[in-house]
């Protein structure tokens, strides 16, 4: 039965209540008194010492003085080793003794008992605790500690790598995507030492050096980076427009993301994403329209002729023929479509034109193939006669390449060469029929030659300039053109 319940239930009358309840009231003071007496002579004890339940840097100081804890520091130095991991997953361990790890007692642990409130001894009592983490001071070999890392094989300049900052890569589609960024294995030095010492004096056995400061550098710009996704959008949408240009053959050109993929300018100092360089654009620009030129472009000294045996050829003319792109004009209207990310295509415009809309002379002509030591004669765009002939030697009296036309026609001609210092001529030959069709070079019977044409006797027993023809091809020839026939001369 609770007396105190009781008594608070009902209340003595009279004088003996009224004593009853003066007793009880000492007896609950008196109490109190010694509990409190006792509760404050336990905490005056821990002035001096860390209330049961410290925890310091992982060693245990409850009850201890500072004393005690620092030699249990000193005794845990000596057996001290910190496991370090690198990126990459790799690990090396110091151990304390390997640098000479010394505690050097200070003020650090005192001052963490001065802090202490002592009359909250009761919570250790009661088996609660308290974890504090001071930086305890130590000591070691700092030579050591740089010799050994320089063993370490993660820091080898060799097996270190730089972070890289994701960025924006062309895709099988030629168009942009992103890749991801790469965190390097490059560390620096001196963050790598301030990162031991301080998981040295904070008493740890594990350093995770992906998560110390500053010992890697980390990429700037990730995957996720919001900036990169809108320039990627951006860049594809001036990759999908496309330039055509229609050419005068029939045939087309096209400029599309496989060419200016590669005009996209890298990151820079100044620009941290992939951009469009606007002097570059132009430049590329120009340059691509000068590609289309190139291939384009006859204008100048020389006729396309479609040859027999070699498809189109340019013969050197003495007369300007041919046509010119107008570059300045296609190239700024392709840099301006390209500019407002809008697709273009229209046929070339060009500055010159001058084409000969036929390369095959009317259709009726002769062809002289050096290449291929022939003669084909045409009419009406149809070959109708072919020989073997001789050239000019090649290394000494070419036959001239070019567009000619015969200028003069005999039978039974003689023909002479260069006069010696005698005053004759240096040779003197009878042919029976005789075609000039440039400065003395011309098309005739060579009866000298005994039947052998053709082939690479050109090469090292050509003819003065002469095109050398069999009697009967010459005959036939001569049946077959007249004044003013073109006469074409070319090598493949």
């Amino acid at each position: 039965m609770n007396i105190f319940k009781k008594l608070s239930e009902k209340k003595p009358k009279g004088k003996l209540g009224k004593k009853m309840g003066k007793k009880m009231g000492i007896i609950y003071v008196a109490l109190v008194a010694c509990l409190g007496t006792t509760y404050v002579a336990n905490a005056q004890q821990y002035n001096s010492k860390f209330i049961e339940g410290t925890i310091i840097n992982g060693v245990d100081a409850g009850e201890k003085t500072v004393d005690e804890v620092e030699a249990a520091y000193a005794k845990a130095i000596a057996n001290y080793s910190l496991t370090l991991e690198f990126r990459g997953g790799s690990t090396e361990t110091i151990k304390g003794a390997d640098i000479d790890l010394t505690y050097k007692p200070g003020s650090e642990v005192s001052d963490l008992l001065t802090s202490q409130n002592p009359f909250s001894w009761i919570m250790g009592a009661f088996g609660g605790t308290r974890t504090l983490t001071a930086n305890i001071p130590v000591t070691y070999n700092k030579s050591k500690l740089r010799k050994m890392i320089t063993t370490w094989p993660e820091l080898f300049p060799k097996n270190e790598t730089e972070s890289e900052n994701a960025t924006l890569v062309a895709g099988d589609d030629n168009l942009f995507e992103i890749q991801s960024e790469v965190k390097g294995t490059k560390a620096d030095r001196d963050k790598l030492i301030d990162a031991i010492e301080k998981a040295i004096s904070e008493d740890r056995s594990e350093l995770d050096l992906d998560t110390a400061d500053g010992v890697y550098e980390n990429p700037t710009i990730l995957s996720t980076d919001k900036e990169l996704k809108k320039q990627m959008e951006d860049l594809n949408d001036f990759l999908s427009q496309t330039v055509t240009y229609e050419m005068s053959d029939g045939s087309e050109r096209v400029l599309d993301a496989s060419t200016m993929k590669d005009w996209i300018s890298q990151p820079d100092a100044l620009h941290p994403y992939c951009y469009i360089d606007t002097s570059r654009l132009q430049m590329e620009v120009n340059n691509w329209i000068a590609s289309v030129a190139a291939d384009d472009d006859n204008y100048g000294n020389s006729r396309s002729f479609k040859s027999t045996n070699y498809g189109t050829v340019q013969v050197p003319t003495e007369a300007v023929h041919g046509h010119a792109l107008d570059q300045t004009t296609m190239a700024q209207e392709t840099y301006n479509a390209l500019a407002a990310h809008t697709s273009l295509k229209k046929k070339v415009t060009y500055s010159v034109y001058e084409d000969d809309k036929d390369p095959q002379f009317g259709g009726s002509y002769v062809e002289v193939d050096v290449s291929s030591q022939e003669v084909y004669v045409y009419q009406n765009y149809e070959c109708v006669y072919s020989t073997d002939v001789v050239t000019g030697n090649e290394s000494t009296t070419p036959t001239p390449s070019g567009v000619w036309e015969i200028y003069y026609r005999e039978k039974d001609a003689s023909l002479t060469g260069e006069m010696k210092s005698d005053g004759t001529p240096s040779y003197i030959s009878h042919v029976k029929y005789w075609m000039a069709f440039h400065e003395g070079y011309g098309l005739h019977d060579a009866w000298w030659r005994y039947g052998e044409f053709g082939g690479d006797i050109y090469e090292g027993n050509g003819s003065h300039g002469c095109v050398n023809l069999p009697e009967s091809a010459a005959e036939e020839i001569w049946n077959l053109t007249d004044y003013g026939t073109p006469v074409i001369v070319f090598r493949a």
